[in-house]
């Protein structure tokens, strides 16, 4: 069986050293300098929410396409649709879905609205009310 090379005080910095070497210069070659590094955030912000609004429109169109191709196939209102009729169907409720969550609307029951700040009224709980 071979001998394994010890570590030791001596030679410890030189192994850290030369294990870093590589994954180091990895790193700055993969990595150069960016002399506009805090615009990132906020191009990255702007291109998702452009992106979002893109989905939006599309996924509507589809939406809208679907409605047209299903309102035929029901007033075609064979035996043979019903399979079409239904695989459309499933995927109005997908697109349904996804256009629900880009327009940022809540499920129903998940939002609670605020309560507005009206004027209250004296409960018997608060006698320093007036």
């Amino acid at each position: 069986m071979p001998e394994m090379p010890l570590f030791t005080a001596e030679n410890a910095a030189e192994m850290a050293k030369r294990s870093w070497a590589p994954t180091s210069a990895r790193h700055a070659a993969d990595n150069p300098p960016d002399n506009n590094a805090g615009q990132d955030g906020a191009l990255f912000t702007q291109a998702a929410g452009q992106y979002a609004g893109e989905r939006l429109m599309r996924v509507r169109r589809q939406l809208a396409s679907l409605d047209k191709k299903i309102g035929e196939l029901i007033l075609e209102a064979s035996e043979e649709n019903a399979g079409a009729i239904d695989r459309l169907c499933a995927a109005q409720a997908k697109l349904a879905e996804q256009e629900r969550i880009l327009a940022g609307r809540p499920l129903p029951g998940s939002h609670r609205p605020r309560q507005s700040a009206g004027p209250r009224r004296p409960s018997a709980a608060d006698p320093l009310a007036e």
